[in-house]
């Protein structure tokens, strides 16, 4: 019996413990970030955003900079459905509405920030974001 029990415990805890460490629910205002693909309906977009650094402030509070232009916009990490997602907000320009919008993260790491736009439900969308850790 204490046999069966140990092997039962063991299963449950191999299987609870994933190795899978694409969701880690980093905080991303540990430094800022630069967008390295974006695309909107399938089209290549990230020339848009080059030069730009992104920083996720505490507050929910989003800018983006380059040189001495600074547009700013909010941010808020959420769970919907079981999925969890990061919703970007910015007014102007045209080019930064693009990228708002409810992003599934696909991925995260301290270096990498993967987002989709998860259309039908799923984590594989039209629309992509991604971003790297900048200085």
């Amino acid at each position: 019996m204490k046999t069966l029990i140990l092997t039962l415990l063991s299963t449950v805890l191999f299987f609870s413990c994933s190795s899978d460490d694409t969701l880690v629910n980093i905080d991303v205002s540990d430094h800022s970030w630069v967008v390295t693909k974006s695309t909107k309906d399938g089209e290549d977009r990230t020339a848009n955003f080059s030069d730009y650094k992104f920083e996720f402030l505490v507050g929910g509070v989003l800018t983006a900079t380059r040189g001495g232009s600074v547009i700013k916009g909010s941010w808020t990490r959420l769970n919907d459905s079981g999925k969890t997602k990061l919703i970007i907000q910015f007014d102007n320009p045209d080019f930064f509405r693009e990228i708002s919008e409810d992003w599934v993260i696909v991925k995260e790491s301290n270096d990498v920030l993967e987002l989709s736009d998860g259309d039908n439900g799923t984590i594989t969308g039209k629309d992509v974001l991604n971003f790297k850790a900048g200085n």
